[in-house]
């Protein structure tokens, strides 16, 4: 049953108490009734004109990355379960880890790390249909320490301490190469040729095509997934604070943000701006400057990035999901939420989110209700994935399928 999500004006000035999750009820501030709705954001028909030769970067797979592609939109084209969803499946893939999981679909095929300390692989392969394990695969003799993935042009990567192209049919590495880090890698990311992964505050740029390290570079703090786009590689850091544009063809800096005390969360990118969190607010930052283009107080902490519609950019945060302009930081609506919030994934009529204490919502952005609601029994770790009619989500190191 839909339940209607209570109306709420969005405070500028609203003040932050001292939270320290991200948490998530729902209610809506005041829209311009002049504001339009298209398939993947609410926006206007400035920010539509603005935005039609720079939509966010295409999927190369059903889900093919952190993210779903290189700017980390977060964005589907298509809607996943329909109403009165259920658990189809679910596996165990992790015990007492704190980095992201991140599960990849593409072929019919869930790939999806393995950090399980007894388990005898890094990666798993897992049938879309019924969840069962297709194969288990440890790609260098240290099984169970998880091993980040990621598909690009139908090519299957992996990156542990260095990355790797996979050639899944005959269960064979075609090469490896890398810095050979001292522990797995918290991300792997793939756009404009490159696959940039990091372990600890070391970040590699491997060129996929000519297969060598392309540059590296040592960061302040432990890095956020990135993101990638023609010019850059973006990259933010919650204990350091700090966000950086460095160069995707040499690693030099280009710009950076002065460090702040309240941390930055992961970045999303479009065409003109990156988007990320800062302490309490959202803001929004010209991609090839840095300048600041927006703040918005959310009022509470903002510590996963947002997903990126036509016109419009979505932020979970402490007790609150806001959808804001992308052009000019303008709200479209805001609603309070309880519970802690994972990153959303959105797609053209719903916004998946999931909350810390194990809830799954799907939001009607045009009915300003909550379609559905399911509870998995744990808390939700990171941005759901959405292939087909399936929501995939990991919560406390189980992989669920929702459909």
């Amino acid at each position: 049953m839909k339940r209607r999500i209570r109306r709420r004006t969005l405070v500028a000035g609203l003040a932050g108490g001292g939270v320290v999750a991200i948490a998530g009820c729902l209610g809506e501030s005041d829209v311009d009734e002049s504001t339009g709705a298209d398939e993947a954001g609410d926006t206007d028909d400035e920010a539509d004109d603005a935005d039609e030769a720079d939509d966010p970067g295409e999927a190369q797979a059903a889900w093919a990355m952190y993210g779903n592609d290189a700017r980390n939109t977060f964005v589907a084209d298509h809607d996943g379960p329909g109403s009165d969803p259920e658990i189809a499946w679910s596996k165990p893939i992790a015990d007492g880890i704190s980095r992201s999981i991140a599960p990849i679909v593409h072929d019919g095929t869930v790939y999806v790390p393995d950090a399980r300390f007894d388990s005898d692989a890094d990666l798993l392969a897992i049938e879309v249909a019924d969840g069962d394990r297709e194969w288990g695969w440890d790609l260098d003799g240290q099984a169970g320490r998880g091993a980040s993935v990621a598909i690009a042009d139908g090519t299957l990567y992996a990156a542990t301490t260095e990355v790797m192209r996979l050639d899944p049919d005959a269960e064979a590495i075609d090469w490896r190469v890398g810095d050979d880090l001292i522990s797995p890698t918290d991300f792997l990311c793939l756009g404009s040729g490159i696959a940039v992964y990091s372990s600890q505050s070391t970040l590699v740029a491997v060129d996929i095509d000519e297969e060598t390290v392309h540059w590296e570079r040592e960061l302040e703090g432990r890095p956020e997934p990135p993101a990638i786009d023609d010019d850059h590689v973006y990259i933010g850091s919650r204990s350091a604070g700090s966000l950086v544009a460095l160069s995707i063809d040499d690693g030099e800096l280009r710009w950076e943000l002065d460090a702040v005390s309240g941390g930055r969360s992961g970045v999303a990118v479009d065409g003109d701006h990156v988007y990320f969190g800062e302490g309490f607010d959202a803001v929004a930052v010209d991609r090839m400057t840095g300048e600041e283009q927006w703040r918005e107080r959310m009022g509470g902490t903002v510590a996963r990035p947002p997903a990126i519609g036509e016109g419009a950019v979505y932020y979970p945060g402490t007790g609150r999901i806001a959808s804001y302009a992308r052009s000019d930081g303008t709200v479209d609506w805001a609603w309070d939420v309880d519970g802690g919030l994972s990153t959303g994934v959105l797609t053209p009529e719903m916004f998946y989110t999931g909350t810390t204490d194990g809830t799954l919502l799907a939001i009607d952005r045009d009915e300003e209700t909550i379609a559905w609601e399911l509870d998995v029994g744990e808390g939700i770790d990171d941005a759901p994935a959405i292939a087909d009619d399936t929501l995939y989500v990991v919560g406390d190191g189980e992989l669920y399928a929702i459909r």
